[in-house]
């Protein structure tokens, strides 16, 4: 049996414990809610909560650091310039995009979140709705680290959007040229950048450009700036330019399919050719035939003829048409029937 002491010890357990949940609670020792309770409640409930508020910023800090460190970047500069924040697997973290001619905001929310394939979709479809995708398109399509010491690849992001980039101008039955590669932000870009005031792949485009043609002056350069991303391209394939850099190669469907039509209509001209010469040949055999039968014969009639075959010796019978005599062979004596 439980002695007494141990029974007190259990009644000053109880007590206490009831004491402590109305105390958290925000009662007074009487089991009722006081003013003076109340504060001292919200006091140390408001301490916990403000901890761990504290701790949710820290988290984020801390993730929004790790993301920087493992986030690309990828612009796409055309009559509409986009910019996309991304995580190093190619999804959508953020997007800003504007109009090239007049700056004015275009709303990117369709893109948050999204996955690469579906985000390069979308881009195409806008540039599609902007009329951008004309045979004179043209477009630059950048992708680089968000900083220095970010371990995420854009080398592998580049061939990814190449690869959706061939699909959707196959889609799309589109001419364009859509030039895809990774810009390294050094200081010779972020100098044209400050120099000229253009994008990040806009001066690094340049920056090869101008590396492989030095005969081009310092006043073509600042030209050249300041085109646009489909009359910058045009420039280059009406001067010639030298650009290692090579734009998406699109064997599209619609074009394989004018081909294959085009042989097609080739091979049926040929084969038609082929007939008429057939005939040609033919009906020039005959007609030399004719000619040279009608030579040997030095146009005699039949009778004529056969009169000279008898003149010469021959042996013929034959009826004169013209008389209706017999001839006999041989015999130039005339037998009326």
């Amino acid at each position: 049996m439980m002695n007494q002491n141990e029974e007190h010890e259990d009644i000053l357990f109880e007590e206490k414990k009831k004491q402590t949940d109305r105390r958290e609670a925000g009662m007074g020792a009487d089991g009722e809610f006081s003013a003076e309770s109340l504060k001292k409640w919200f006091t140390r409930a408001g301490g916990a909560l403000a901890a761990c508020a504290a701790a949710v910023c820290l988290m984020a800090v801390l993730m929004a650091g790790k993301n920087q460190k493992e986030s690309l970047i990828m612009e796409v500069n055309s009559d509409i310039l986009m910019e996309f924040t991304m995580n190093r697997r190619g999804a959508v973290l953020s997007a800003s995009g504007k109009m090239a001619r007049t700056n004015e905001t275009v709303s990117m929310d369709a893109f948050d979140g999204k996955s690469l394939g579906i985000t390069v979709g979308k881009i195409f479809d806008r540039l599609a709705e902007n009329n951008s995708l004309g045979e004179d398109g043209g477009i630059l399509i950048s992708v680089r680290r968000s900083d220095p010491d970010s371990k995420a690849s854009p080398e592998k992001i580049v061939k990814e959007v190449q690869k959706e980039t061939e699909s959707e101008l196959q889609k799309k039955e589109s001419r364009a040229k859509v030039y895809v590669f990774e810009a390294d932000e050094d200081a010779d870009t972020k100098k044209l950048v400050t120099e000229y005031g253009i994008t990040v792949t806009k001066a690094e485009f340049l920056k090869r450009l101008f590396a492989e043609n030095p005969e081009i002056t310092v006043p073509e350069k600042e030209e050249l700036a300041g085109y646009s991303s489909k009359r910058l391209v045009r420039e280059i394939e009406e001067h010639e330019y030298q650009l290692s850099l090579e734009p998406v190669i699109v064997k599209t469907t619609f074009e394989k399919a004018s081909e294959e039509s085009t042989e097609e209509e080739t091979t049926a001209q040929e084969s038609t050719e082929d007939v008429l010469k057939q005939e040609t040949e033919t009906t020039d055999e005959s007609a030399a035939g004719e000619e040279t039968e009608t030579t040997e014969n030095d146009g005699l009639s039949e009778m004529q003829r056969r009169r000279k075959a008898l003149e010469a010796g021959e042996s013929v019978d034959w009826v004169d048409q013209d008389t209706g005599s017999y001839r006999k062979d041989g015999d130039l004596s005339l037998i009326h029937i």
